[in-house]
């Protein structure tokens, strides 16, 4: 027997039926029209898979409030980022490391779906995939990489400018990118310097050399950097 002050004196068992709070016509077994408060734990289909749900298609205000802090489904898309689903099967998953990466959504991971997709990735890939690689929110924009540079301070041998941008064309080709530019470590004219050419950036070696100095175009002195176009 449930008591008008609420209290439960013998028990309360309904076979059949279903009970409502607050209305006369309840839709499922339990239907409360108003506030509920449970001093406890709630449980959810113990031993299925279930749902919970808040609001309805009409609404746009529900919340669902933690400890005090109230989140609104836009608040809940926004922290589970483009790995967070506005359509079934709804798979938002905050604060776990869905993809591996190393990184949850609270840690600057934007896609949980993207094993390389999150704040600070230097990954990239050659043509535009429809991802946002270092979540700066641009989606395939795109990005002049280094891929290779040959010589250094102490390396004492130019290459002819032009077989360096054929080199880093080629080079570009081989990793599937599209070539972007070239950076020298000291341009000039040859004059009394010997002039390397067939730069391989694959391996950093250098042609023979061409002691025409005069008529040689501009060299790139002390190294050579090659840089391609990728997409983040």
């Amino acid at each position: 027997m449930l008591n008008t002050d609420g209290s439960l004196e013998y028990g309360l068992l309904i076979p059949y039926g279903k009970v409502g709070i607050g209305t006369t016509a309840p839709a499922e077994k339990l239907d409360v029209a108003g506030n509920a408060k449970i001093e406890g734990n709630l449980t959810i289909n113990n031993s299925h898979d279930g749902n919970l749900y808040i609001g309805d298609s009409n609404g746009s205000n529900a919340q669902l409030c933690l400890n005090g802090e109230c989140f609104t489904k836009a608040d809940l898309l926004a922290a589970g980022g483009s790995g967070c689903s506005d359509n079934p099967p709804h798979d938002c998953y905050i604060g776990v490391d869905l993809d591996g990466d190393g990184y949850t959504t609270v840690e600057g991971d934007c896609d949980e779906r993207c094993e390389n997709c999150y704040s600070g990735s230097t990954e990239y890939t050659s043509s535009p995939d429809g991802k946002d690689q270092d979540c700066d929110g641009n989606i395939d924009e795109i990005d002049v990489v280094k891929i290779k540079q040959c010589g250094d301070s102490s390396t004492w041998r130019p290459v002819s400018k032009p077989d360096v941008i054929s080199a880093c064309k080629s080079y570009c080709s081989s990793k599937g990118l599209a070539y972007a530019q070239i950076e020298c470590g000291g341009e000039f004219q040859p004059n009394a310097h010997e002039v390397a050419h067939e730069l391989d950036f694959s391996d950093c070696s250098r042609g023979d050399i061409n002691y025409d100095f005069w008529k040689d175009p501009p060299a790139c002195g002390k190294w050579q950097a090659c840089y391609c176009k990728v997409y983040r």
